[in-house]
């Protein structure tokens, strides 16, 4: 029982108390000898027996079973197993790669409880990261989260004969591993094209963010959140919208925060919201909202995310507040602020998800959504207003046929597309972790959203009769903390100190390259990975460098992961010295890009004694 106990409390402390509340419940698994080798699984289901395992040689069937995937499991740093079986097939992964890092999803609780009482499991304990007794979004997540920490590439394989009983459990597995690889190309997609911009923006922005309020503190301090938010979207569907926004603005029922380009639409049918909403990192997103500047707009206020485009928040005349967001490291590091870690806002596929974040955290018990369609109306996807660019509001014929149908608000389908199932998925993610906001979908002929009642904006209007009290910004420049001005200090100097660094790293690695002594070799490898820690743990490297980098990141970080576990002191070599030679070149080039912008932003902060 001591062992027993033992993978448990590692493992998954709240599947034990469950596990050993439980009886024995399962009388339709049999463990026997098998004919040649070990011990087998008899399974009986529906009047009928079958085994689970080779009722000759469950061993050989493990180890010719591992050995036809020897591929993917070379391949792969994680590994998900369904069925956890006698634990034969965990031990024959584990003699192919003995670093394997294994998460066993088993949800038979007997079979669990057998698995934890042999021999083997006592072998794999070291490997095993995480047991779970269910596939579902929750457990895949916790999975995903625990393998990512750990680094590396992440697969599953299903224990032969398993897949009689477990055809459902594999089926979701497969789906749910799918649609995080199809989010991590994404991501992937994502941070290759912005990751620079990042981290520029950041910079540029930060003079800004230590003038203007949090707007998170702002909405709190200054608004009535009893009252209703209105999340305004740029679907097809705002069309239908705008004479009951007209309503609502004139009679002050609730706020109106306009996300992305749907500012323009509004404007442009004499709609002037609360608030307009931006983050998107991009040079040209300034243009969403160049409708402001046209008509000399300057009391709507911009609440924008600290990695936002530069230019946008330069342009706009109007009054301003921020939102820290996950991809901005910078203001994250210097703003001495309580609960910063609650204050920040994750990254997002859409302005809209990242501004029900900020409502939620603000304290507002009740968002309504409009214009959120996540779906097209024939081959419109933006409200009639949105042209900022060339054919954005109108799919092609070509992507036309890639839609496919999702269940609407009503009754019936609507189209949609991979992206916008994902930002979905993401906004029913915040919709799920917020059950005291009351979320309403007010979007005709949209995507039904999970956790959201639909109800017509129409209707709305009628139950809400309070108005809203006027509240001007206040606008006053925040005082810096000590803590700000010593964190300053610190980034200034690290700065400084980072060229050093990266010239470091370099001389080391020509070192390396001319060195054949193994014992040289080694002493040079030591030295290359202490000066490429104290890159990481180099103030200005964290702050604004390591943002800019991350594809790379990933790389550099999976290369010296795998050499550790390269036996030939020459094989690492070579496998290090590609690696870092890419990455020495990256690291110079994305300092010599952001010393110029740093400087001119501590020279700012200096001139207003900062």
């Amino acid at each position: 029982m001591v062992k027993y106990n033992e993978i448990l409390d590692v493992i998954d402390p709240s599947l034990r108390e469950q596990l050993l509340s439980q009886g024995n419940t399962e009388e339709n698994i049999i463990i026997e000898k098998a004919r040649r080798n070990g011990k087998t699984i008899k399974y009986l289901s529906n009047n009928s027996i079958f085994y689970l395992t080779s009722k000759f040689d469950p061993i050989n069937e493990a180890e010719k079973f591992a050995a036809l995937s020897k591929e993917k499991i070379e391949e792969t740093d994680n590994l998900i197993i369904l069925g956890a079986g006698l634990g034969y097939i965990l031990s024959s992964i584990i003699d192919i790669k003995p670093n394997i890092n294994l998460f066993i999803v088993e949800p038979n609780h007997e079979l669990l409880k057998i698995f934890i009482k042999t021999d083997l499991s006592k072998k794999v304990l070291k490997n095993i990261k995480y047991i779970c007794d269910k596939v579902d979004e929750d457990k895949m997540m916790k999975i995903l989260n625990k393998s990512y920490k750990l680094g590396g590439d992440i697969n599953y394989l299903v224990t032969p004969g398993f897949s009689k009983v477990y055809s459902t459990e594999e089926k979701i597995l497969g789906g749910l591993l799918l649609n995080h690889l199809k989010n991590k190309k994404s991501s992937l997609v994502t941070n290759m094209a912005f990751q620079e911009r990042w981290a520029l923006n950041s910079i540029k922005n930060f003079p800004f963010v230590l003038k203007t309020f949090n707007a998170i503190e702002l909405l709190k301090t200054q608004y009535d959140l009893s009252k209703p938010a209105i999340l305004v979207a740029a679907g097809p569907s705002l069309n239908y919208e705008f004479e009951h926004l007209k309503i609502i603005k004139q009679k002050k029922l609730a706020y109106i925060f306009a996300v992305g380009s749907a500012i323009s639409a509004l404007i442009r049918n004499d709609i002037r919201p609360d608030f307009f909403c931006t983050y998107d990192p991009q040079a040209h997103n300034y243009k969403v909202s160049e409708v402001l500047i046209e008509q000399d707009i300057n009391d709507v206020t911009m609440l924008f995310g600290t990695s936002v485009g530069y230019e946008t928040v330069e342009r706009h005349t109007g009054p301003k507040a921020h939102f820290i967001t996950s991809q901005d490291k910078l203001s994250s590091q210097l703003i001495d602020c309580e609960n910063l870690n609650e204050k920040t806002i994750n990254d997002a596929p859409s302005i809209a998800i990242m501004t029900y974040q900020l409502l939620s955290k603000a304290g507002f018990k009740e968002i309504v959504l409009v214009g959120q369609n996540l779906s097209f109306d024939g081959k419109q996807r933006y409200a009639i207003g949105i042209e900022y660019e060339s054919g954005a509001s109108v799919i092609s014929d070509e992507d036309e046929k890639k839609l496919t149908e999702v269940e609407s608000v009503l009754s019936g389908t609507v189209f949609s597309d991979e992206g916008y199932s994902r930002m979905r998925s993401e906004l029913e993610h915040y919709i799920q972790r917020n059950v005291e906001v009351e979320t309403i979908n007010t979007t005709v002929n949209g995507a039904k959203i999970n956790g959201t009642k639909f109800i017509e904006l129409k209707d709305l209007i009628k139950k809400w009769e309070e108005k809203v009290t006027d509240n001007d910004l206040i606008k006053k420049d925040l005082i810096t903390p000590p803590l700000l001005k010593n964190k300053i200090r610190k980034l200034e100097d690290d700065s400084n100190g980072i060229s050093r660094l990266i010239n470091n790293l370099s001389k080391e690695l020509n070192y390396l390259q001319n060195t054949m002594q193994p014992s040289k070799i080694e002493n040079k490898l030591q030295r290359i990975d202490q000066i490429n820690e104290e890159i990481k743990n180099n103030l200005y490297f964290h702050a604004i460098i390591n943002t800019s980098i991350k594809h790379e990141l990933t790389i550099i970080n999976d290369k010296i992961r795998k050499s550790k576990n390269t036996k030939s002191i020459y094989e690492r070599k070579k496998v290090l010295v590609d690696a870092f030679e890419n990455y020495i070149m990256t690291l110079k080039n994305k300092d010599q890009l952001f010393q110029p912008v740093f400087s001119e932003m501590i020279n700012q902060l200096k001139e207003k004694d900062f």
